[in-house]
């Protein structure tokens, strides 16, 4: 009767390792499957975010830009009124009476005003490229976060990497 009870205690202990074993390798394959879905939802986030932030009006308006496209609309304004008062003045000058010295004198009004836009134009161009390349360097700076985040996800790496994901998810046009 021991025996009996002994042998049926050890199918019991089996038919119990090999459900317990069947259950935990289930369980593993869940685990799996859920760190899966876990690293690709965290990597949706990370591309959601990072296209919002992109979104702002600091990377796709600045107002700093807008600053400098202001001051210069302003300044080409001053100097097309300061070009028409020479032009002015040479309409108004009679033809009969007019003096080389006071038409060299217009003409070398008409150069200076020319050389100050031009010098003025090169200003604010260097400031625009300047500020172009700020802001270049802060979006390189983000997408390079945005990397490390999702090399740390690791979620939609099958067959692609990382840099693959950006080239084809994140684009700058510099």
């Amino acid at each position: 009767m021991i025996s009996k009870h002994k042998e049926e205690n050890e199918v019991y202990v089996d038919e119990t390792n090999i459900s317990q074993r069947e259950a935990f390798a289930k369980f593993e394959e869940l685990a799996v499957e859920v760190e899966k879905k876990w690293r690709k939802i965290q990597h949706d986030e990370a591309l959601r975010l990072f296209r919002e932030e992109m979104k702002k009006e600091e990377y796709t308006n600045p107002s700093e830009r807008n600053e400098v496209y202001e001051k210069l609309k302003q300044e080409q304004t001053d100097v097309y009124q300061k070009r028409r008062e020479v032009f002015q003045q040479l309409i108004d000058v009679n033809g009969e009476n007019v003096r080389k010295n006071k038409f060299d004198k217009l003409l070398e009004s008409i150069k200076e005003l020319n050389d100050v836009a031009q010098a003025t134009y090169d200003k604010k161009f260097e400031e625009l490229l300047a500020l172009h390349n700020n802001l270049e360097a802060q979006l390189k700076s983000i997408r390079e976060d945005l990397q490390y985040r999702l090399e740390d996800f690791a979620a939609e790496l099958e067959g692609t990497t990382v840099q693959e994901i950006l080239d084809s998810k994140v684009k700058f046009n510099f």
